[in-house]
């Protein structure tokens, strides 16, 4: 039991690190989620959050629905 209380505080820390590292303001669920989706993804955690920052900042804004393009033949 111990051990678990140890290794979240560690992981807390870490994101923490990450967040205050960071230029742009990051929430710390945004970085545990991206962590988590791309955990064996060989990336660095700044290319990891630059990438999504940069998609979700400029081009197409996400859609909460799915899109379905239908084409006519």
């Amino acid at each position: 039991m111990m051990i678990q209380v140890l290794v979240a505080m560690i992981a807390y820390l870490l994101l923490k690190l990450t967040q205050l590292g960071m230029q742009e303001c990051v929430s710390l669920q945004k970085i545990a989620r991206l962590l988590s989706l791309n955990l064996t993804s060989r990336r660095t955690i700044y290319e990891l959050l630059c990438r999504d920052l940069d998609r979700h900042k400029g081009g197409k804004k996400a859609s909460p629905q799915l899109e379905l393009e239908i084409g006519v033949f």
